[in-house]
């Protein structure tokens, strides 16, 4: 009973989490450039300075 609860229930479930990937990748597609924007005017307010790779290699 259990086992096939699990299996007729897990692909629909399946879907709709993929589903929901599907709709957050999409809009993180969308609003990228404006993702980047606002964290570079943010950094620039701020005046800080990030610099890519490892802090403690000098």
């Amino acid at each position: 009973m259990t086992m096939d609860l699990y299996t007729s229930v897990m692909p629909k479930h399946l879907s709709n989490e993929i589903d929901k990937l599907d709709n957050e990748l999409e809009k993180l597609s969308e609003s990228g450039e404006e993702i980047i924007d606002s964290r570079y005017k943010q950094e620039k307010k701020n005046s800080i300075i990030t610099f890519p790779g490892d802090s403690l290699v000098v």
